[in-house]
C-alpha cells in the first residue's frame, strides 16, 4: 500500500504554542506506517528546529522573509522554489499552519490540484481580499475551538461545513509529575505565558493582594516576558507587592508548572489557551476567563472558576473559594480532563482520521 504523503508548511519552528502543537502531532502521526510526513519551515528559523529534526519526517527550510518588505523583490524566486519542490514531492494532502502556512498551502493545493487542510489557531487575524480569494483551493479547515470557528466563518467567510473543530493536544504523561503538595500556608498562584495588556495579569495581582492579610504566605508568580512587563513590574514596585514574583522566560514547561499550585488566566480573549491545557494537565486548578476553549478545559467549580475580564474581586473570590475547599478534588480532576480528552494520542488520531475522510478513504 502507497504511503499517504502529507506536506506541512509553516511560518517557522519558533517556541508558539501553534508550533508546540505541531511537534507533538507530527510526533505521533509519523509513528504510523502509511504516513509519509514532509515540513516545510518557510522562514527556515526557529529555537524548536532540532527537536523537529529529531522527528522520522522530512524536513526542509527555507530563508524567505515573510515580514520583511525589502525581501519582496525576491518572493517570486522563493515561490518557485517551493512550487517545485511541492511539485517533487507530489503529496496527497497539503496542510498549512498559521497566517503565511496557511496562504502558501491554498496556493499550491491550486496549483497542484491537491486537497488542502488548514488549522488556525486564534481568531485575531483579520484577511485581506487575497486570503478570502484563496479560500477557493481550501477543503477543509480546522479550528481549535468555537470561538476560531465562528472567527472562520464570519471574518473568513467560510462555510461552517467546511470546518471541523478539533482542540490542541498535549502530552499529558509528561505533565502529571508537575503535581506539587499543597500547603495551606504558603498557596502558589502562578500564569505562564506572554505578558500582554489583554492577559490580564495585573488583574490578577490586584485580587490576590487581597487575599494576603487572610493568606500571608501567599506567592503569586509570573512566568513569561513581553512588552507589559515593565508596566507589571511598576505596578507591583509601586504598590510593594513582595508576594510577586517575576521568572522570566522559561524552557522547562512542566518544570515552571511544579512550582504552582493554581493557574490564573484572566484574558480578555482567547482562541485556545494551551497555559490552561499545560495547567490541568500538571493538575492544576484554573481560575480564567469564560473566552476561546477554556470552557471546554474547566469546569465550573470541579476543577476551577471562571472570571470576568477586568474585574480584581472576582479573582480574589475564586482564590478564597479554591483556598477554602480541599484542592485534591480539583487537581484530579483537572488531570483527569487532560488525560481523558486532550492527549496527543487522542487528538491525532483525530488528524489521521480527517486525511483518510478527505481522501475518500473513510466514510464521515
Amino acid at each position: 500500500m502507497e504511503k499517504i504523503k502529507v506536506l506541512h508548511i509553516i511560518n517557522n519552528l519558533g517556541v508558539g504554542g501553534a508550533e508546540r502543537v505541531l511537534l507533538l502531532l507530527l510526533e505521533e502521526l509519523s509513528k504510523k506506517k502509511d504516513i509519509e510526513i514532509y515540513l516545510v519551515s518557510l522562514e527556515g528559523h526557529g529555537e524548536l528546529e532540532d527537536e523537529f529534526k529529531k522527528l522520522p519526517i522530512n524536513f526542509k527550510k527555507f530563508h524567505f522573509h515573510l515580514f520583511n518588505p525589502f525581501f519582496r523583490r525576491f518572493e517570486l524566486y522563493f515561490r518557485l522554489r517551493l512550487f517545485l519542490y511541492a511539485k517533487k514531492v507530489n503529496p496527497n494532502i497539503i496542510h498549512g499552519h498559521l497566517i503565511k502556512g496557511e496562504d502558501f498551502a491554498k496556493v499550491l493545493g491550486g496549483l497542484l490540484n491537491k486537497p488542502v487542510l488548514t488549522t488556525s489557531h486564534d481568531c485575531y487575524i483579520h484577511p485581506g481580499r487575497k486570503q478570502k480569494w484563496l479560500n477557493r483551493y481550501l477543503t477543509k479547515a480546522i479550528a481549535v475551538s468555537e470561538i476560531v470557528k465562528d472567527h472562520l466563518v464570519k471574518v473568513y467567510g467560510l462555510s461552517g461545513d467546511k470546518i471541523i473543530v478539533i482542540p490542541n493536544g498535549i502530552r499529558s504523561e509528561e505533565y502529571r509529575g508537575s503535581l506539587k503538595e499543597f500547603s495551606e500556608k504558603k498557596p502558589v498562584f502562578m500564569y505562564l505565558g506572554r505578558l500582554i495588556e489583554k492577559k490580564g495579569v495585573q488583574f490578577a495581582i490586584e485580587g490576590l493582594s487581597s487575599l494576603v492579610k487572610e493568606f500571608p504566605g501567599i506567592k503569586f508568580l509570573i512566568f513569561g516576558d513581553g512588552p507589559y512587563r515593565a508596566d507589571l513590574e511598576r505596578i507591583v514596585r509601586e504598590k510593594s507587592y513582595d508576594f510577586v514574583e517575576f521568572r522570566g522566560l522559561v524552557k522547562d514547561v512542566p518544570g515552571s508548572f511544579r512550582e504552582g499550585d493554581v493557574f490564573i488566566l484572566p484574558s480578555k480573549s482567547e482562541g485556545f489557551s494551551m497555559g490552561v491545557l499545560e495547567a490541568i494537565a500538571s493538575g492544576k486548578p484554573v481560575i480564567a476567563t469564560k473566552t476561546g476553549a477554556i470552557p471546554g478545559m474547566v469546569e465550573e467549580g470541579i476543577n476551577g472558576y471562571f472570571v470576568e475580564y477586568g474585574k480584581a474581586k472576582d479573582i480574589e473570590i475564586s482564590g478564597r473559594k479554591i483556598l477554602d475547599r480541599d484542592i485534591s478534588e480539583m487537581q484530579l480532576a483537572s488531570l483527569e480532563k487532560a488525560k481523558d480528552q486532550f492527549d496527543i494520542e487522542i487528538i491525532s488520531k483525530k488528524y489521521y482520521n480527517l486525511y483518510l475522510i478527505m481522501l475518500g478513504e473513510k466514510n464521515v
